[in-house]
């Protein structure tokens, strides 16, 4: 892995020039490190065990049912706030590209340079990818649905567009989609008898009609890992390899997500070439903001499923809907294809989009706009480190978390958290010791950014 440990000058890595809002910055683009910080965070914070109160603790109550659907991956069609972190740390990615490719090509770095270093960087976060999923297995486990992967398989493509101008950009980032939405469109929808057939184990059928085409381990990208999964060597068993099954996966994520997520990185990569423009701050904060609001509403008119019929809550049954764009427009049925974040489809794209368009321009406005900085130290710490946190968070997340709960196991603080003003735990180990631990987590992994935040010192790839 090819990593830089610069030693640098805080003032020059954090400074902005507020007073010139009409050139080119010549800091940080400080709320964008504030942004990727606050996301790093929410990822590695494991959703403070919130969804597993709800579903254990409360499970008859709205409210906690609620916050817990936020704070966990839905199961198939629609949107929590779970579900935009993946796509809000694909999007930095994009928006910092134009920066650091003006930044290098400023410094005299030739384009041949810049596109070996992407090449290498796109292996190097790969096979990181692999690394953090081999965990627990006897052998490399040869899967790609990491998010490390996924940027790193689409990275390279991405880069090879940044001399474009910023409306090829956007017509390359619809043209994926274009070209995603059409190869789902051809995979033919599996009978019951062919889904059986497959070797699909679980609930698979979450839409019938034309809608069935996105279905989980039954559509296009499933079909297309049964075949790459599979030039890899998987582990073996009394001598006997084991093929790689995709349409038994849990979770329903696919290798081919990278192809349109490579559009949410260009989507950011648009938003750079913005942010990097001579444009005053007023332009480009309305430019965000409106585009954010308009992303927003074309994934919702797309997709009517995701205009849910009421709240939706952990815990509830999910309806199998019957969907496709051959039903009246103004159905809460109608749709182009459904959002779903695990197979990465062009309206969840366009969609998660919006969101993270409105996130940036949150950040952006807050602290660039009206100068409000100290309160985002906390985020921009671990911004400026945020491959360090996420790979220590993979890789020893779980031994700190069992040594903190371990040494912060007094009866002092059970009884004071834990008493009988609260609900029992199923466990008997009290409804909030997974949060106060994944809190206490939180704290060492940040205290370690903010040491080496201290020292000067940022892991690159």
């Amino acid at each position: 892995m090819q990593t830089n440990f610069r030693r640098v000058r805080l003032e020059d890595r954090l400074q902005a020039e507020p007073e010139s809002r009409t050139r080119i910055p010549a800091g940080r683009l400080v709320s964008l490190d504030a942004y990727r910080g606050f996301v790093m965070l929410a990822m590695v914070s494991g959703g403070l065990g919130l969804a597993r109160i709800a579903k254990d603790v409360y499970p008859e109550s709205h409210i906690w049912r609620a916050i817990g659907y936020q704070a966990d991956h839905v199961e198939w069609g629609g949107c929590g706030f779970w579900d935009l972190i993946q796509p809000s740390f694909m999007f930095i990615v994009g928006v910092a590209m134009p920066f650091s490719y003006a930044a290098r090509r400023n410094h005299g770095a030739s384009w041949l340079n810049l596109a070996f270093h992407a090449l290498i960087r796109s292996l190097v976060l790969v096979l990181l990818g692999v690394f953090l999923y081999s965990f627990g297995y006897p052998n490399t486990h040869w899967i790609f649905k990491n998010v490390l992967a996924q940027i790193g398989l689409g990275y390279f493509f991405v880069f090879l567009l940044l001399e474009l101008r910023w409306y090829w950009q956007l017509l390359a980032a619809f043209a994926i989609l274009a070209g995603t939405w059409f190869a789902f469109d051809r995979y033919p929808i599996l009978t019951p008898d062919e889904v059986a057939a497959k070797g699909v184990t679980g609930r698979w059928e979450y839409y019938r009609g034309y809608a069935a085409h996105w279905n989980k381990n039954t559509n296009f990208a499933t079909e297309a890992d049964r075949h790459f999964l599979n030039w890899f060597p998987r582990k073996k068993f009394e001598g006997k390899e084991v093929v790689a099954n995709p349409y038994q996966q849990d979770d329903g994520y696919q290798t081919l997500n990278f192809v349109p997520s490579m559009s949410t990185m260009l989507f950011g990569v648009v938003a750079g070439v913005l942010l990097q423009s001579a444009l005053g701050f007023g332009a480009k904060f309305a430019i965000v903001l409106v585009w954010g609001l308009a992303f927003l509403a074309a994934g919702m008119a797309l997709d009517h499923t995701i205009w849910p019929e009421k709240c939706p809550l952990i815990g509830d049954p999910v309806p199998t809907i019957d969907a496709g764009y051959d039903r009246p427009f103004l159905e809460r049925s109608w749709t182009v294809c459904p959002i779903v974040k695990k197979i990465w489809t062009p309206t969840w794209t366009i969609f998660s989009t919006g969101w993270t368009l409105l996130l940036l321009a949150g950040f952006y406005g807050v602290i660039e706009g009206i100068g409000w900085r100290a309160w985002a130290f906390p985020f921009v710490v671990v911004g400026l480190n945020s491959i360090a946190i996420y790979l220590l968070a993979n890789t020893i997340g779980g031994w700190i978390t069992e040594n903190v709960a371990r040494h912060t196991n007094w009866d002092w603080l059970n009884t004071w958290l834990e008493g009988p003003w609260l609900a029992p735990s199923r466990s008997g180990a009290g409804p909030f010791h997974e949060m106060r631990a994944r809190i206490a987590t939180l704290v060492v992994l940040w205290l370690f950014c903010f040491w080496l935040y201290r020292q000067r010192v940022f892991l690159k790839i």
